[in-house]
Parts: structure tokens; C-alpha cells; sequence
């Protein structure tokens, strides 16, 4: 059974912890190693308790730990790296990572002393990975250690990666001479420790908006291009604290306003999405929006997606009449952020509906392709970041590449986000022109056909409107 393995060490610095001792006139330095490998194997032990990892093993300051996936490798490591020293240098506590993948028995016992003596435990520590890093960084640095956190990979956990995982790596290649007297080069990668802690809060991100084994949105902070008018958007939300993004189907309102929830999250606000893609989702989004008074905390950001309708206007009279309470309990609370989405159609019905004075228009803004919120050159950048994530083959011929960037200057071609990144996903082991540009167009009129669709919905639920709105007014 394939394995993940982590090698964890506290770096060994020898002058901060005597100025430590010396600052908190503590005389024993000894004491102050067992608590830094205390705060650790405290982290360590929530890791285990989250189920990031499934084995461990300690040796005084050192830790092997066994993970069963690339996600649970990044957990582990945003895990353990969120502690407190308790000291104001250094504030956290220097550590070597080092993480590989091996194959085990299905029989063997990967918890406790039983992991050490495991034969591909073995082997991989004989790969003496930190010990070569270290040797490296004194060569760089005319003798000195490293002191600050570093994370580094094997080839072979390297080439798990996912391709855009594999873009904050950096390749390292050293000789090392054998016990034989022959040499060898070692081939290994050193990661970005900061997007590798960014990476492990992207899962802490989607666990929290109900989305933990989303593929949708696990990107969402490397494949987000945002439309022009988002800077606009995040102004709005940040001075008025509500923004209702409505705009064309398939255009990323829903994107962007998880994108938002990201960004806030980031920040440190609690997200919350209130998701309405069936029916009986949109009639409880609208119920919560109705009574946005219990949703509405300090430190949050919550998403309202189409509390309105998702094609056509779904009328609720109780938020038609309460619509200027909600806005009004939105701007009374501090330090809450509120985001509506609606197409642009059934936003324009509720907005004739509703029963309120207040006016609502301010606080939308568009996302639209009559005027396109993308131009040529942000879906190409779309179009390239999803190819590279999907593995596209096509990418790496310059020739076909090319051709399908020419082909989608034409803003009738993959003209919204969704277009290209289904016919990215459609396209993953293609590598015939022919074949890549029909199905460019397939994708086109998927999104065309989706257009005329709503377009018709739209006109008939113009006329229901009406006599709905005239039979009300009678009453």
C-alpha cells in the first residue's frame, strides 16, 4: 500500500535558545528544547486527533509520521506549523520537513516503534534528504545554518504533485559520495514554505463552507481570474458590507463570490455559504435571508446564492416585504460582510416585485457578457491555468496551443468561464487539431444554447410576471 511519509526535526540552534534562557534568566536550555519538542508533539497529537495522520513515531526532537493523502500531507504540515514558540524570537519554532512516498505491506504496522523498523521507513530515511539540504544552504551562506523552517520533497512525492502543486518547487541536485568511494547525484525539491501553508488553508477554507472534497474551488486561489469589475465589487462590499453580484448564467457569479469568501477568510472571517442549487436549497437560502438576523455574527462573511430563483423569479412575498429589514440589519451590524447572487433576469422581477421602498439597485453590481466582463487576453490566462491543472497535452505543443488561443480571440468562442473550464476538463488527453477546435465550438453552443434558453425564460416569465403583478394589485 502506497504511503506518505514526513520526517520531521526541530533545526538545531544553539545561540537562540541561550539567548532565550539568558532573556528569561532560565539556566537550563535542555528545559527549553523539551518544550519546543513538547509544543510540537502537541500538534502532532491534533493532527492524529483530525485524522491527517494515521501513524507516528518520536524519537526525543525528531518525528516520522504516516499520511494516506496528498491533502492530509498539506494539512499536516499547515498543522503543525501553526503553533506558538511562546517567546517573542523566534515566534515559532524552526523546523525540517521532509516528505517522501513508499510502499508498504498491507499487513505492516505503521504506529510506534513498529514504523521505524519498517523496511521502506528505512529507505527513506537513508535518503538523508535535510542532511544534504543543510550541507547545500552552508555552501550558499559561507558556513552557516539554516535557521527558518524548510520543506522539502523526494522526486518520487514530487511527481505525485498535482501540476500546479509542482509550480512552487524548487529542483536541487547535489553529489554525494557513497560508502564505496563512487559518487551519486541526488535529485530533490525544495517547496515555497508559504504557499504550502496556503495550500493546507485552502482545505481548512472548503471544509468550512461545506465543500471539503470540492475540485471545483480547491484551486480557487491560483485559477481565479478576476472579471474587470471586481475591484468594484470588493469596494462595494467592504464600505456598504452587501453586494448583489447578478449577471449572465455561466459568467462566475457563484465563483466570484465564493473567490470573496476566500479572500475573507484569509483575513480571518468565519465564511459561510448558503448554497441554492436545488429548489428546496433556494426556498431555505430565502427563508435564512428572510431572518438574516440570526445568521448575522461579527467576523463572518456569508454567501446568499439565488435566494431569488435560479432561472426564472420564485416568488416568496415575505422577503419581497422584508428586503430593506435585511439591508438594514446587514448596515447595523459590525464587521459582517453579505453576498447575494441572482441572474440578472430574475433579479430585475424581484427587484419589480418586491413590496419594500428600499432600493436595491445600488448595491448590485454586473456581471455581464453584453458588455464582457473578460477580455481576450483573461480568458486566454483562464483557458492556460485550467489546461495546466487538467494536464492538458495539447499544452505542451506550441503549435496546437496557438491555434486554440487564436481560435477563442473570437468572443463567440468559450465565451464564459464555464465554457473553458469544461472544455479544458473535455480536452485533457486530446492532441488533433481538428478534434480540439469542433470541440471548442460543442462547448460554444452548449453555452449558446444555455443563453437562448434563458433568453426564452425569460421572455415567458415577462408576460407571468405581468398578470402575476396585476392579479396581486387586484386583490
Amino acid at each position: 500500500m502506497k504511503r506518505f511519509l514526513m520526517w520531521l526535526d526541530i533545526l538545531g540552534f544553539d545561540e537562540p535558545i541561550e539567548k532565550i534562557a539568558e532573556i528569561s534568566q532560565r539556566t537550563d536550555s535542555a528545559a527549553i528544547r523539551r518544550e519546543f519538542a513538547n509544543i510540537i508533539d502537541e500538534r502532532i497529537t491534533i493532527c492524529a486527533n483530525k485524522g491527517y495522520i494515521t501513524g507516528k513515531c518520536r524519537e526525543k526532537d525528531t518525528w516520522i509520521l504516516v499520511v494516506d493523502s496528498l491533502e492530509r500531507v498539506f494539512r499536516a504540515i499547515g498543522c503543525i506549523l501553526h503553533h506558538s514558540s511562546s517567546y517573542k524570537s523566534p515566534e515559532k519554532i524552526p523546523l525540517e520537513i521532509a516528505v517522501g512516498v513508499e510502499e508498504y505491506e498491507e499487513t505492516a504496522k505503521l504506529d510506534g516503534e513498529d514504523l521505524f523498523y519498517q523496511k521502506p521507513t528505512i529507505r527513506f530515511l537513508k535518503t538523508h534528504l535535510t542532511d544534504h539540504y543543510r550541507k547545500l544552504y552552508r555552501q550558499i551562506y559561507n558556513g552557516k545554518p539554516p535557521t527558518e523552517t524548510f520543506v522539502i520533497f523526494t522526486k518520487a512525492f514530487f511527481q505525485d504533485l498535482e501540476p500546479l502543486d509542482r509550480e512552487f518547487c524548487r529542483e536541487i541536485t547535489c553529489k554525494n559520495l557513497k560508502s564505496d568511494g563512487t559518487e551519486e547525484t541526488i535529485t530533490f525539491f525544495s517547496a515555497d514554505i508559504q504557499k504550502v501553508e496556503r495550500r493546507s488553508k485552502i482545505y481548512d477554507f472548503l471544509e468550512n463552507i461545506g465543500k471539503p472534497e470540492s475540485k471545483s474551488y480547491d484551486r480557487i486561489d491560483e485559477l481565479y481570474v478576476p472579471p474587470k469589475e471586481y475591484e468594484e465589487i470588493k469596494k462595494l462590499l467592504k464600505d456598504q458590507q452587501i453586494v448583489f453580484i447578478t449577471g449572465t448564467a455561466e459568467y462566475g457569479k457563484t465563483y466570484t463570490a465564493v473567490r470573496l469568501l476566500w479572500e475573507y477568510f484569509m483575513e480571518g472571517y468565519k465564511p459561510i455559504w448558503a448554497e441554492g442549487g436545488s429548489e428546496r436549497q433556494r426556498r431555505e437560502v430565502s427563508k435564512r435571508l428572510e431572518d438574516i438576523g440570526t445568521e448575522l455574527r461579527p467576523g463572518c462573511a456569508i454567501y446568499f446564492e439565488d435566494p431569488f430563483g435560479k432561472t426564472t423569479y420564485e416568488c416568496r412575498e415575505s422577503l419581497e416585504r422584508e428586503i430593506g429589514a435585511v439591508i438594514d440589519q446587514v448596515h447595523s451590524t459590525s464587521d459582517v460582510h453579505v453576498i447575494i447572487t441572482s441572474r440578472e433576469e430574475v433579479f430585475k422581477e424581484f427587484e419589480k416585485a418586491k413590496l419594500s421602498v428600499a432600493t436595491i439597485r445600488e448595491f448590485e453590481r454586473k456581471l455581464n457578457i453584453r458588455r464582457p466582463s473578460y477580455d481576450a487576453s483573461e480568458r486566454n490566462k483562464m483557458l492556460l491555468g485550467w489546461a495546466k491543472a487538467k494536464e492538458c497535452q495539447w499544452l505542451e505543443d506550441n503549435q496546437l496551443k496557438s491555434s486554440i488561443l487564436e481560435e477563442i480571440r473570437n468572443e463567440k468562442m468559450l465565451p464564459t468561464p464555464l465554457s473553458i473550464k469544461d472544455f479544458a476538463i473535455a480536452t485533457s488527453g486530446m492532441t488533433d487539431r481538428k478534434k480540439l477546435l469542433i470541440k471548442i465550438r460543442e462547448k460554444s453552443m452548449e453555452t449558446s444554447k444555455s443563453f437562448a434558453r434563458e433568453i426564452m425564460i425569460c421572455l415567458m416569465t415577462d408576460s407571468s410576471s405581468f398578470l402575476f403583478r396585476l392579479f396581486r394589485g387586484c386583490r
